[in-house]
This record gives C-alpha cells, structure tokens and sequence, in this order.
C-alpha cells in the first residue's frame, strides 16, 4: 500500500471512531464516582419541642460518608430554612456523634441525578396527623452555584405533619435512602391516595 493510501485509510478509521462516538457514550464526571460539587447531599432528621428539646440526624457528604448528629443542646434558626449557606449548615451538621459509614461514591452519584427532578415535584397538601409527635424529616440539598446556597428539597416528612413530594425521583430517593439503611417509610403508606 502507497503512502498515500494508508494515510488516508488512517484518517477514513479515525473519522469512523470518532463519528461512531455518540454524546450518549460520553462518560461524565459522576458517572465514574467522583466526590460530588457539593459538601451536603441527603439528611434525615428528627425534631420535637414538645418535652424539652429533641433534634438529631443524620447526612450523607459529597464524599458518601454518612455522618450522625446530635444538635440537642444548642439551638440552630437559619434566617430561611429552603436556601441555607454552606457555613448554616456547617453550624447544624457541627455537633457530629459518629461516622455510620460510607455509600459507595458511583451509588451516591446514581442518587443525586434525581435530585433536579425531585426539585421540581409538588408537595401533598400538609396533614395533621398528631399532636406533640415532632417531624421526622428526609430531605436533599441541590447547591445553587449562582447564588452561593443550597436549596432544601422537602422528599417526605411525617409527625405532627405529614407531607411528601409527589415526584417520581423523589420516591425513588425514599426507596433509595429506605436500601442503604435509613429505615423505612411506611409512615407514607396511604398518603395521596
């Protein structure tokens, strides 16, 4: 074969791989499980007022680990409670009791693609189911690069009230949170029905 003609059999074999590489084959930063943009990802909560002050959690990092808290004995009002600065929720997640251990960073990336998507659900009407009870709270975070905050997204709560995101993603979030150990929520059970 001429010079010629395996210069041009090279760039037909390079066009064709490089043609046949579709945005769909692409592999995104996420995908591979890197730490996530954002420090605070996934929390649940329990709140309760009624008998002296009860507030514990728990939160999943952008690097998977999951961490307990116990803000019991100190008092945390962020001035709004859906956008939080880094250094607010610093100040709740502050007082940690324990690491719990870790959720593979590939698991974590596959859950927070649906966050865009539960950020957009309604919520249920709000249901007062008891008195007293607290709130059991699971929420995630989206950063909002923009604007230097991170926008609260309500997945379920249920206590004194109960209310949930209508979303899709959201549920899968749940059913997600409910496989990696966080419990279950059959509280939600006949809700929006």
């Amino acid at each position: 074969m001429s010079r010629v003609g395996l210069a041009m059999a090279t760039i037909a074999i390079t066009l064709g791989i490089i043609v046949g590489c579709s945005d769909d084959d692409a592999v995104t930063p996420h995908e591979v499980g890197d730490p996530l943009d954002q420090q605070y990802v996934f929390e649940y909560y329990f709140v309760n007022f009624a008998w002296g002050v009860v507030f514990n959690g728990k939160f999943i990092d952008g690097n998977g680990n999951v961490i307990s808290y116990d803000h019991s004995h100190g008092y945390w009002n962020p001035a709004n409670p859906d956008t939080l600065t880094a250094a607010e929720l610093a100040e709740k997640f502050s007082v940690v009791t324990d690491t719990l251990g870790s959720i593979a960073l590939g698991e974590l990336n596959q859950a927070y693609r649906s966050i865009e998507g539960a950020s957009e659900g309604e919520l249920s009407e709000r249901e007062l189911i008891a008195i007293d009870a607290g709130t059991a709270c699971y929420q995630c975070y989206k950063y909002d690069a923009e604007h230097g905050y991170y926008v609260r997204v309500l997945l379920a709560k249920s206590g004194g009230y109960r209310q949930f995101n209508l979303s899709t993603e959201a549920e899968d979030l749940l059913d997600w949170l409910d496989q990696v150990g966080w419990g279950s929520f059959d509280w939600l059970d006949g809700v929006g029905e």
